[in-house]
């Protein structure tokens, strides 16, 4: 019965790279039990899942992604199939788009008490509804959120050269200097970059194609209006 779902897996981590990683992607605890991504549609949260997986796993058979809104998990169950699968031996599931699954919240509860010693880990696009999950999963579940890209992930991107972060301290006590290395460091093309970073750079998808770039962003907040708003208040669009 899970076959399905290994196949789907498969495809999709075939297709994601490892280079580059969110700056949220090591600051995260992917032990703990319960973990939860949130944030806008289009930030890489799918793409993070699939990363952790691909590092740090060998097969969908140890920890499985599925996506919530896939026909087939509504038509079987998020406890059906997060039974089925941690009897069978897997050891986490990744739920993504879960807030696309009525009343997935109770069910992500049920799973975290029936069965101690697995994992999961659920993303959502739909901040309000995973905020308003987590007051059924009380302590059980940890949130994290994801924003757009920032500035220095953008110039990590478009130059390949890695950037460290900087505290805000550091920016005010040492901004001359820390400016002057980071020219050097990139060859005094920030500017242009951030000319462009403003354009169509706060999303990784800009990757897809910067001619496309604004026909997506305008698909992305149509979605938000359409499915992500009404689905916590209940209204229809």
């Amino acid at each position: 019965m899970l076959d399905q779902f290994f196949e789907i897996h498969a495809r999709l981590a075939e297709n994601v790279g490892t280079r580059f990683k969110r700056f949220l992607f090591d600051r995260m605890d992917w032990n703990v039990r319960l973990l939860a991504l949130v944030g806008p549609r289009g930030v890489g949260k799918t793409t993070m899942l699939l990363q952790h997986y691909k590092e740090t796993f060998d097969s969908p058979e140890q920890c499985l992604f599925v996506s919530a809104d896939n026909i087939r998990v509504q038509a079987m169950g998020l406890f059906e199939l997060a039974s089925e699968f941690f009897k069978s031996g897997g050891g986490v599931l990744m739920l993504d788009e879960v807030h696309k699954y009525a009343g997935w919240a109770l069910e992500v509860k049920n799973i975290y008490d029936s069965f101690p010693k697995a994992r999961m880990v659920v993303s959502g696009s739909s901040t309000l509804d995973i905020l308003a999950g987590r007051a059924d999963l009380s302590r059980r579940m940890l949130v994290h959120r994801l924003p757009c890209l920032s500035f220095r992930e953008f110039l990590t991107l478009e130059t390949g050269t890695a950037l460290d972060s900087l505290t805000l301290e550091s920016t005010l006590s040492s901004h001359t200097k820390l400016a002057s290395a980071l020219l050097d460091k990139l060859g005094g093309v920030v500017s242009a970059r951030l000319r462009d970073y403003f354009s169509f750079g706060c999303y990784p998808f800009y990757l897809e194609g910067r001619q496309g770039f604004h026909s997506r962003l305008e698909n992305v907040l149509e979605k938000i209006v359409s499915d992500d708003i009404p689905s916590v208040y209940g209204v229809r669009p």
